[in-house]
């Protein structure tokens, strides 16, 4: 193999672990995005089951307060069925109904915010092992070209043909097929 021969194959050599390494860069990112993606839906699914959670705490919290009141009421004499102590029973009742579920919307809010930015992740994963493929498609072409523009260029020799002892015929590019 002549130098020249060498360094073509070395140069076609480089361009493929070129694109050997976006390739492989895509998919790397592909499978980081992916992670992301599986991590973010985990953190929505405990954000909502926190936020039952805490909704069902505050519920709780309320209508012992509420059963704090109803025994106030009783300790005192007060009937609790009629006028301000049930309407003040009725508040604490609706607003312990009304916290759990505005606990348990900012929960599931959230947990939407979080799948959202999954699939946003999975689609980034993706368009970047794309443009891998397209990048690492990209460099092949060019080093194939810029191989074959300083290596694979018929020189003189390669253009004449010997015919006999002593005269030779030039085959250059610009006459074979009329061109």
């Amino acid at each position: 193999m002549s130098g020249m021969e060498i360094m073509a194959v070395m140069s076609l050599a480089g361009t493929a672990m070129s694109a050997v390494g976006q390739l492989q860069a895509g998919a790397d990112a592909n499978k980081a995005a992916k992670y992301n993606a599986q991590v973010l839906e985990q953190n929505a699914k405990q954000t909502v089951l926190n936020s039952n959670t805490e909704a069902t705490m505050r519920k709780r919290q309320l209508m012992k307060e509420r059963s704090g009141a109803i025994a106030s009421y009783g300790a005192s004499g007060v009937q609790i069925n009629s006028g301000s102590p049930m309407a003040v029973l009725s508040d604490l009742a609706t607003e312990a109904e009304l916290d759990a579920a505005l606990t348990r919307y900012a929960g599931e809010q959230e947990a939407k915010g979080l799948n959202s930015e999954a699939a946003m992740q999975r689609r980034e994963g993706k368009i970047a092992k794309r443009n891998a493929m397209t990048g690492a498609f990209g460099t092949l072409l060019g080093g194939a070209s810029q191989a074959y523009g300083t290596f694979g260029k018929p020189s003189v020799l390669n253009n004449v043909t010997k015919v006999g002892p002593s005269r030779s015929v030039s085959h250059s590019p610009s006459r074979i097929g009329g061109y």
